[in-house]
C-alpha cells in the first residue's frame, strides 16, 4: 500500500530552493519517489540519461545492438539471470575485446500472452571498431548456448542513438503487465535490487543517471513547510505561495520581492 500511495502521490509536493547568488530567486523541485516503475520518474530519468549520454557521443558513430534469447514459459527471474551470465560470456570472448572499447546497456521486459512467455532482451550502445554481424552472431550462441538472434545496426547521427537510449533505458513496463496483478508482481520480484542499465569498458565507471550538483542552490524548506508557515500569516512564505505558480516552465525559477526577508 505504501508504493501505490507513493506512486499516486509521486510529483504533487514540492521542495523550495533558493539561489545563493540572488536571494529573491526561487525554484521548485519537484518531490518524486524515484521509484522505477513510476511513470512520472521515468521522465525524469530520461532528462538526466539525455542530458548525461549527449556530451559522451560527440557526434561519433555507434553501433546498436540487441541481445535475445530462448523464449519460453520459466520465472522472469531465471531468464534474466540466464541474459546476463550470457552477456558476461559474451564479454570474455577475444573477438569482444578487441573491438568493443565500451558501451551502455539497457535491458527490456516484455511478455508475449499467447505463448505465456517473457521476452527479456538487452538494448546496447556500442563504441568500438566493426564486428561482422555473422560472426557476433556466432558469439552470442557460444555464450548463451540458446539464442543466435542479435540485431545489429550502425548509427553515426548521435541524436539517433540518444533517442535510441532514452527510450529503453527509461520505457516502463507495457500495460499490459502493468494491467495483470500478477505478471506486475513478478515483474516486481525479478527486478527487485537489478541493475536494468549496465555500463561496460571504458563507460564502466560513468554514470548515466549522474546528477550535476547544483552550488548555486540551497534548500529552502518543503512546500507543505512553506504552505503552513503561510496559513500562519507568515508573510514571506504567503509571498512564495502567491509567487509559485508564476514559475518558468522550463526552470521552475521564479522571483519573490519582499523587503522583510526572513
Amino acid at each position: 500500500m505504501s508504493r501505490c500511495n507513493a506512486f499516486s502521490e509521486c510529483g504533487s509536493s514540492y521542495w523550495i530552493m533558493r539561489s545563493r547568488k540572488d536571494p529573491s530567486l526561487f525554484k521548485a523541485v519537484p518531490d518524486f519517489c524515484h521509484d522505477r516503475f513510476c511513470v512520472p520518474c521515468a521522465s525524469t530519468r530520461q532528462s538526466l540519461i539525455r542530458r548525461n549520454i549527449s556530451g559522451r557521443l560527440k557526434n561519433q558513430p555507434h553501433r546498436l545492438l540487441t541481445l535475445t534469447i530462448r523464449h519460453d514459459s520459466e520465472p522472469l527471474s531465471d531468464l534474466i539471470k540466464h541474459l546476463y551470465h550470457s552477456f558476461r560470456r559474451l564479454r570474455t570472448r577475444r573477438l569482444w575485446r578487441d573491438r568493443v572499447r565500451g558501451g551502455a546497456c539497457f535491458l527490456e521486459i516484455t511478455y508475449n500472452h499467447f505463448s505465456g512467455s517473457w521476452h527479456p532482451h538487452l538494448h546496447c550502445v556500442l563504441e568500438g571498431s566493426y564486428i561482422e554481424r555473422s560472426e557476433l552472431s556466432r558469439l552470442w550462441l557460444a555464450a548463451s548456448g540458446d539464442s543466435c538472434n542479435v540485431d545489429l545496426k550502425f548509427i553515426r547521427d548521435s541524436s539517433s542513438v540518444i533517442n535510441y537510449v532514452t527510450k529503453y533505458a527509461t520505457k516502463p513496463l507495457p500495460h499490459s503487465i502493468i494491467r495483470d496483478p500478477d505478471l506486475l508482481q513478478e515483474a516486481i520480484r525479478a527486478l527487485s535490487s537489478l541493475r536494468t542499465i549496465i555500463t561496460i569498458g571504458s563507460w564502466c565507471k560513468w554514470r548515466l543517471l549522474a546528477r550535476n550538483t547544483d552550488d548555486g542552490w540551497e534548500l529552502f524548506d518543503h512546500y507543505n513547510s512553506v504552505a503552513l508557515r503561510a496559513s500562519l500569516d507568515d508573510e514571506f512564505c504567503s509571498a512564495i505561495v502567491s509567487m509559485l505558480p508564476t514559475a518558468d516552465p522550463n526552470t521552475h525559477e521564479f522571483f519573490v520581492s519582499l523587503n522583510d526577508d526572513p
